[in-house]
């Protein structure tokens, strides 16, 4: 992906309220939010009162009312120990890096402004700036800014004390440890009120596609006891959605449609060589996955996950309890305590165990957040590579070592030539031209008086999962049909490639540093199946490749962590997997006016959940709804829906609608109002998390 052009300052497009309905609350508030390196975004709100002020000032100098924001900077290792003292009340004050005039202070409230160097700890602060001089009237938290490379100072290897805390499991001798991480996830989507919502059917797609069959392929390594071992992040939200009823019932009406679809797909292409075995491959892959569905999971996906995991063939990890994107948070602990803490709760509930490891939602990582995962007890996280290059002091070993991060937790990075073997538009396997292609579907090619039945309500055309053609040539639109065996040859030179790339990396990397290499090789999912339907198979053979080699082995994070001698020790800096590598995907200006509510209801939660529910049940009801409201509110699948222009609609309403609910919440916890019945819809609607703890928020 190309890296977005950084915008130059001026005032945000998301705050004319041309495509949402800005929102003003009459509070005087400042935030700082950190795009990447040299942009930062300033949203703020003037109440009357305090433009009252100003205007009184202006005229008392006789001048014209001029308001500006200075952002300042501090740096140097007491930087961010002056951001914490600032924090707790004490004043400090830092370099005016950038000032920015503003023609209309009190009708915007986003702008973004540049910055003359990256590192260091910016805040924002709005003020007027009179014949007198500049009077502050706002300012904002200090915000930690990533450096633009590498530090100069460059660390050693050290003593790994994780490594003695139980005996090795797998051969230490290796020249590499692969972890293999599987992120599965999807935003809350049920909506009782429609027969078949065209949303809902992510899950379809996820469930059929991918988990069934990454489900499928690993009960088959537990029964043969094949080597290597996968990792995979279930997110708390997929989680909720399969156990919920409703979605169940109507999951297993799906997978009978797409039977009798793929039924007469069967009739329809009887006697042609083309495309009749793979109508009656369908036919039998929709039955089998029937089957795994309904007789031997009985409806319990997850519970399918609990006995892989029980096998030794995975382990499962979570990530945020709604995928909230953690480095645009600005309350911080607080915040990341709500998103990491519901998802650790969820994942023992429904696991069974505490989690060891945590996907931070889109790889998202600021400073600080891993103080909360030690509080909770997990013991890594996964971050993009160039969190660990840029780590300080900077990481001889790159990301073939974890970063140890304090506290016995640890950072571990992604392995870029293990991604780009998979992800790569132009290197990548999915994109052979054997495969199947994705996009030619039996949901747009056939008349739509023949499918319409299986479409979803109101007969949008979407993908149903029957697709006969493959990739053959991506530079013009005709494509061959799709031949599963030839592709199934693609399958096995594919995995020996990326199996002896991998040796051959781990044998460099291991003369380099002085032992082991680590490699973590992170992808979604849904990418195996759902993007690339050979991608089990692949991720299958790619195992047993692994399991026969004298040079790698393929692992969780935390055990090859435990094989290490040595790991370095630093501090990395905000970072994602995002486009350009930091927060661009979702501070934006098609999705940054989310920011100013969202902020404001982080610190409404906050104030409502240290004032706790007094004994009062419906009080307590009240307050656990606001918590869901607002977590669901955060998911980062919205900006990022808002920014790819894909279902804009869709995700501005459910940002809004979040939003819109917790507000009543909080009007009526805040004024004893509390309605009952709408609590209860409220509930109804959206009641995952049973134990959500509003005490996360304080």
């Amino acid at each position: 992906m190309s890296s977005l052009d950084r915008l130059a300052v001026a005032p945000a497009p998301g705050a004319t309220g041309a495509e949402h309905r800005p929102r003003r609350y009459g509070e005087d508030r400042l935030h700082l939010l950190v795009r990447d390196p040299r942009c930062v975004f300033v949203t703020w709100e003037i109440s009357p009162a305090l433009a009252a002020l100003a205007s009184e000032r202006a005229r008392e100098e006789r001048a014209p009312i001029r308001y500006q924001i200075r952002v300042e900077r501090i740096e140097g290792k007491e930087a961010a120990t002056k951001a914490r003292a600032s924090a707790a009340g004490e004043p400090v004050a830092g370099e005016a890096v950038a000032t920015v005039d503003l023609p209309n202070a009190l009708g915007d409230d986003g702008w973004y402004v540049d910055l003359p160097t990256s590192g260091g700890n910016v805040r924002a602060v709005l003020g007027v700036a009179l014949p007198s001089g500049f009077h502050t009237l706002l300012f904002s938290r200090w915000a930690a800014v990533p450096p633009e490379g590498p530090s100069l100072e460059e660390g050693r290897l050290d003593a790994n004390v994780s490594a003695a805390e139980t005996a090795p499991i797998s051969n230490p001798d290796r020249s590499g440890y692969l972890s293999i991480l599987l992120h599965a996830h999807l935003p809350f989507i049920r909506h009782p009120e429609y027969e078949d919502s065209l949303e809902e059917r992510w899950l379809d797609e996820a469930l059929i596609e991918s988990y069934l069959p990454l489900l499928r392929m690993l009960e088959g390594r537990a029964e043969r006891r094949a080597p290597g071992r996968i990792t995979i992040s279930l997110s708390p939200t997929l989680l909720a959605m399969l156990e919920d009823p409703l979605l169940r019932r109507r999951f297993a009406k799906r997978l009978e449609q797409l039977t009798t679809l793929a039924d007469r797909d069967v009739a329809r292409y009887r006697g042609d060589s083309r495309f009749g075995p793979l109508a009656e491959h369908y036919a039998e892959r929709f039955r089998a996955a029937r089957v795994q569905y309904e007789e031997r999971y009985r409806r319990d996906v997850a519970a399918a996950f609990r006995e892989v995991e029980a096998s030794g063939v995975a382990r499962l990890i979570t990530c945020g309890a709604t995928h909230g994107f953690l480095p645009l948070m600005d309350l911080r602990e607080p915040s990341w305590r709500a998103q990491l803490g519901a998802a650790v709760r969820e994942f023992e509930r429904q696991i069974g165990h505490r989690p060891e490891g945590m996907w931070l939602p889109e790889c998202g990582y600021a400073p600080g957040v891993e103080a909360v995962l030690a509080e909770l007890g997990v013991r890594y996280f996964a971050v993009d590579s160039h969190a660990i290059e840029h780590a300080r002091p900077r990481p001889g070993a790159g990301t073939y070592a974890p970063l140890h991060v304090g506290a016995g937790v640890f950072a571990i990075g992604r392995d870029a030539e293990s991604s780009r073997q998979v992800w790569s538009s132009t290197e990548g396997y999915p994109g052979d031209p054997d495969y199947r292609e994705y996009y030619r579907d039996q949901g747009f090619d056939l008349p739509l008086e023949e499918v319409r039945e299986f479409l979803p309500s109101g007969g949008t055309r979407t993908h149903l999962g029957l697709k006969y053609h493959r990739i053959t040539d991506r530079r013009f639109p005709h494509r061959e049909p799709y031949d599963p065996e030839t592709a199934l040859e693609r399958v096995r030179a594919h995995a020996a490639h990326f199996v002896r790339g991998r040796e051959e990396q781990a044998r460099g990397a291991a003369r380099g540093i002085g032992q082991a290499a680590f490699m973590l090789a992170p992808y979604d999912a849904e990418l195996f199946g759902h993007w690339w339907y050979e991608g089990p198979e692949w991720l299958d053979l790619v195992l047993d490749g692994i399991g026969a080699s004298d040079v790698l082995d393929a692992t969780d994070p935390l055990d090859a962590i435990r094989r290490l001698p040595r790991v370095h020790a630093g501090s990395p800096h905000l970072s994602s997997w995002g486009e350009g590598g930091y927060c661009a995907v979702w501070l934006d200006p098609v999705n940054d006016w989310i920011y100013k509510p969202l902020l404001r209801a982080a610190e409404t939660m906050r104030v409502l959940a240290k004032e706790g529910d007094r004994g009062e049940p419906a009080r307590a009801r009240a307050l656990k709804q606001a918590g869901r409201e607002l977590l669901l509110a955060q998911a980062s699948d919205w900006a990022f829906i808002m920014k790819t222009g894909t279902l804009v609609p869709y995700a501005r309403r459910r940002t809004e609608e979040h939003l819109d609910r917790f507000e009543r919440l909080a009007t009526a916890l805040r004024g004893g109002t509390i309605d009952e019945a709408e609590v209860a819809g409220m509930e109804e609607r959206y009641g995952l998390f049973p134990d959500l703890d509003p005490g996360l928020f304080a």
